[in-house]
């Protein structure tokens, strides 16, 4: 489920960063730190949204720490747990 998950993580980052990064959103490992590539906290905040009401979801704000944040794939870790995937 994971990778379903990071897919529709993709999408969104390609679409509210297709301007701000240095590199194509597509081309992102799921593993890739995001921040090193040139992601920052307005990024994250405007990716957290998305996510929310893609997946109908809150996150808290204990949720929001900088290790749920780091890669796709911990974003898509968190995700999973608070719809129970």
């Amino acid at each position: 489920m994971i990778n379903d998950t990071c897919e529709k993580i993709r999408c969104v980052l390609k679409e509210q960063l297709s301007d701000d990064l240095f590199v194509d959103a597509g081309n992102i490992g799921i593993e890739e730190e995001l921040f090193s590539l040139g992601v920052d906290s307005l990024n994250i905040i405007k990716i957290i949204m998305k996510l929310e009401d893609l997946y109908q979801i809150d996150f808290e704000d204990d949720d929001l720490h900088i290790d749920n944040l780091k890669t796709m794939a911990s974003i898509a870790g968190l995700i999973e747990s608070k719809v129970g995937l």
